[in-house]
């Protein structure tokens, strides 16, 4: 019998006919696997639907007249008349159809250029990007004025998100409304795994970006929701490679580290960046043979494997996030790989929060210049009893 393996942290292929996701290869998995790449006796099962049939189509013949083949020589007098009336017909329903089709071919231009503009945000989180968790309109100034990217709202930070018995919910957009109001960087607010609802709540609340978080863990987090049907891009946390790509397959525009972002340990966000970049170095190493089996095992689309494998990299922003709330904690991440980092609030709550927070940004930018570092640690010292 092929060995089996069964994860979590596995999603559903996007197109039904794709294989079912039966397993990571050894790249992506804790278990010791014989063969380097791909598991040995690994079967992947195809579903594959097919269905064969004729469309069998039948022209109505007028009441009241013969059968053409029956009438004899008044045959072909009927059959003029039966095609006149049907090309009158055609004609009326192609005016019809291009009316229906002209008011649906306009909204559809609408909504491609209304998220076209959203995704510009993602090209202004370029290498060294800082997003900044902040719980007032206060500190978003501050992140603001210091250089950051964008800002996460945070709504009850007070200790509630870590609290496991409290019901967990997205930023009501009115909270999340004050933000806007007090700066013109981008704003991200949080929504549970697979809620669609809170999401389309906050995008009409004008939230530039939404971030698919695992800090509100009480929904449930196998569903999944097409996120390329929604103007606002979307950002999802992956705990390894081929959760990413699978995100990325349903519409994620940036993928951050996962699992950790509410822990406040930085060695767990550091472990997984770790992590990340040992499997793409896997994946480039990868001969054609091995990417077939994985592709067929994932179910994940070539394209997109494929471009990865020729990039080195994920085709879209990587960020690092969790405990990570000083200069050498962020030269740190960039170091091991990531495009830029999200930040905890402990940045603001020192005696000088602007220079703190100016200081991550130039850590980010600057992370291989270690005398800087050390300068910009100054700011982060303990402070005296």
């Amino acid at each position: 019998m092929p060995m089996m393996f069964h994860s979590p942290l596995v999603r559903p292929a996007m197109h039904h006919s794709q294989p079912a996701m039966l397993g990571y290869p050894p790249m992506f998995s804790a278990v010791a696997m014989p063969s380097p790449h791909i598991p040995t006796g690994l079967a992947a099962s195809a579903a594959t639907n097919s269905a064969s049939g004729s469309a069998v189509h039948s022209v109505a013949v007028p009441s009241g007249s013969a059968n053409p083949s029956q009438a004899g020589g008044s045959g072909e007098a009927t059959t003029d008349g039966t095609a006149t009336e049907k090309a009158s017909a055609e004609e009326k329903n192609t005016e019809s159809a291009d009316k229906e089709a002209q008011p649906k071919t306009s909204e559809e231009q609408k909504f491609k250029d209304r998220r076209a503009l959203k995704m510009r945000i993602i090209e202004g989180l370029t290498d060294g990007s800082v997003i900044m968790d902040v719980d007032a309109p206060q500190l978003a100034g501050i992140a603001q004025k210091a250089g950051a990217k964008a800002i996460l709202i945070i709504e009850n930070s007070k200790g509630k998100l870590k609290a496991k018995y409290i019901a967990a919910q997205a930023v009501v957009p009115r909270f999340a409304q004050k933000f806007i109001d007090a700066v013109a960087i981008p704003s991200i607010a949080m929504i549970r795994y697979g809620n669609s609802r809170e999401a389309k709540a906050l995008e009409k609340a004008g939230i530039d970006m939404i971030d698919e978080s695992s800090r509100l863990d009480s929904y449930i987090k196998t569903i999944l929701f097409d996120k390329k049907a929604f103007v606002t891009p979307f950002i999802s946390g992956a705990k390894d490679l081929t959760q990413a790509l699978q995100l990325i397959s349903e519409g994620a525009a940036v993928i951050r580290t996962d699992d950790n972002y509410d822990s406040g340990d930085c060695r767990k966000t550091l472990q997984a960046l770790f992590q990340m970049r040992e499997q793409l170095e896997e994946l480039v190493g990868m001969t054609d043979e091995e990417v077939d089996k994985y592709i067929k095992i994932s179910g994940i689309n070539r394209e997109l494997v494929l471009k990865t494998k020729k990039l080195g990299r994920l085709p879209v922003p990587y960020f690092a996030a969790g405990g990570i709330s000083t200069p050498t904690d962020v030269a740190q991440a960039r170091l091991i790989g990531c495009d830029g980092i999200f930040t905890e609030l402990s940045i603001f709550k020192g005696v000088d929060p602007e220079a703190r927070a100016a200081a991550i940004v130039s850590a980010c930018k600057n992370f291989k210049n270690p005398k800087l570092i050390a300068e910009l640690s100054r700011h982060f010292q303990l402070e005296p009893k």
